[in-house]
């Protein structure tokens, strides 16, 4: 699906069903519930700048991973990982994870 706007096409994403998953970010890294299986793509949101990691179920993430800046929201293909986990180098957050379809 495309929105045009004065002659130029965007592409839509929808989201998918359901509420977000939330991982709760603090200095020791958390992971999030498994993603649905049918799912290719997310849109990652964190109330803080956080760093992330795509993986399998015993996934973690340090510091020196993918950063996120706080409030920007982000596209990310899955590429087959079926959980996300996030950690931050000071205090605590949270990160949205909105499967999209």
């Amino acid at each position: 699906m495309a929105l045009r706007m004065q002659g130029t096409l965007f592409p839509v994403i929808s989201l998918g069903a359901g509420q977000p998953k939330l991982v709760s970010l603090a200095v020791t890294t958390a992971r999030s519930a498994a993603l649905s299986s049918t799912v290719d793509m997310i849109r990652v949101w964190a109330s803080v700048d956080c760093f992330v990691r795509a993986g399998g179920a015993s996934v973690d993430a340090t510091t020196s991973d993918h950063p996120l800046t706080a409030k920007v929201p982000e596209i990310l293909q899955l590429n087959g990982a079926t959980n996300i986990a996030g950690i931050v180098s000071s205090g605590t957050g949270t990160l949205f994870i909105s499967e999209l379809s």
